[in-house]
């Protein structure tokens, strides 16, 4: 049972009336509270609106007028409550309701279904959203289109549940994606539902608190280059042109700690000098993060050697190909266990966990990745966070495979008190 009452509770002469909304749930009374977008005088309110004996014509119609609006609040908000799950009434939708039934074209224009969703939300937010990410949520579209042709039956927004998501890790389960794939998939998925919960969509809560699986850290996949491997690297002559430019790639990625789509953007007027030492600043793409990167000398020799000028750009596709090239020119071939992208059948490829050479499964990232696990013993980790621009220590231990175990044993070493 749902009753819905109006009160003025400002102490200023116009203001919009407050909204009691309350109703029964398993035989628990709540009560919730919004505002209405119309405005109404604290004289019409205290002296007019419930007289049943107003003699002037002009505060009659207002009144009739008054009473039909609020009437129609009433109405609406009750056919909205009896349509609803009531998991998701809360404030939230309470006012999202009453912006409806004040803008009702604010709801035909949000889509009911994920796939129209998703191509929603990407307009939605095409300023904020890094080109790479708008390319991961493109390939779900992809990924959700196979699943609804499987299923036989579009999937609303607001049946999104943990049935729905159980269903859809098996699609991908069945379909040999990996645990890192199918968890980034579902999170994208919670994204779009939480986005959607604050446009006023009626969103299953459990769609709004899903977990997404984390793979367990192992140290031993985590790929990355030692110091006598990039020595090995610096000592190759004779390079062609294009495997001479990834080899300097490679290593002002290590020795800056940036991903393939800022590195690729380092331009000389990004370099600043206070006089003691040299930085380069830039925004991350990605989280848009503010980093300030010392340059060390690696990565100043060649920009001597260059001219004062980074070296010339290539594509992602095309660095990863050379620097698979460029390693094995170097006879980084120990076996060690990784994903290799490999074709499973007509136009479907996969990540394959194995033991590979380490030359054909190198990629852009491993500089990176070689950056952290190099200094993250030889900077504070904050210092270190800052430059590489995790969120959290525990993000960073993770993305160069320290467990909590083996942190903890380098925090051991640390104490050396006499007490």
């Amino acid at each position: 049972m749902v009753n819905i009452n109006y009160y003025y509770r400002s102490k200023k002469n116009d203001a919009p009336l407050t909204v009691r909304f309350r109703y029964t749930v398993n035989g628990k009374r709540l009560t919730l509270e919004g505002k209405t977008q119309k405005i109404f005088s604290k004289k019409y309110w205290d002296k007019y609106h419930q007289n049943l004996k107003i003699r002037d014509y002009a505060m009659r119609v207002m009144q009739n007028q008054s009473h039909s609006h609020l009437n129609d609040l009433t109405l609406f908000l009750n056919n909205s409550f009896s349509s609803a799950n009531l998991s998701n009434v809360d404030k939230n939708w309470l006012e999202k309701q009453i912006s409806f039934f004040y803008n009702p074209q604010l709801k035909m224009n949000i889509p009911q279904d994920l796939l129209n969703y998703i191509s929603y939300f990407l307009n939605f937010r095409k300023n904020s959203l890094g080109i790479e990410t708008v390319k991961k949520y493109q390939t779900l579209d992809k990924r959700i289109r196979a699943f609804i042709k499987t299923r036989g039956k579009d999937i609303m927004m607001e049946d999104i549940d943990e049935n729905i998501k159980l269903e859809f890790e098996n699609f991908l389960i069945d379909d040999e994606y990996s645990i890192g794939t199918i968890s980034r998939d579902i999170g994208f998925i919670k994204s779009l539902c939480i986005h959607a919960h604050e446009r006023g969509l009626d969103i299953n809560r459990q769609a709004l608190k899903m977990k997404t699986k984390k793979e367990a850290i192992d140290s031993s996949n985590i790929i990355f280059l030692k110091m006598d491997e990039l020595k090995k690297i610096k000592m190759l002559n004779n390079l062609p042109q294009h495997l001479e430019t990834t080899r300097r790639w490679l290593f002002i990625s290590c020795f800056t700690g940036q991903r393939i789509s800022d590195f690729m953007r380092f331009n000389k007027i990004m370099i600043k000098d206070n006089g003691l030492n040299k930085i380069i600043e830039i925004t991350q793409k990605k989280g848009e993060k503010n980093v300030c990167i010392p340059l060390y000398p690696p990565v100043q020799e060649i920009l001597d050697i260059n001219e004062g000028e980074f070296p010339e750009k290539m594509s992602q596709q095309k660095y990863n190909k050379h620097l698979k090239t460029l390693c094995e020119i170097a006879k980084l071939n120990q076996i060690i266990p990784g994903g290799k992208l490999t074709k499973i059948s007509h136009k479907k490829y996969r990540k394959i966990k194995g033991y590979y050479p380490k030359s054909q499964i190198v990629s852009s990232h491993i500089g990176r990745k070689s950056f952290a696990s190099m200094f993250y013993l030889k900077m504070r980790l904050p210092v270190l966070m800052r430059i590489t621009g995790h969120s959290s220590e525990a993000m960073l231990l993770r993305y160069i495979g320290v467990s909590p175990a083996e942190y903890a044993l380098e925090a051991h070493k640390s104490y050396d008190f006499d007490f």
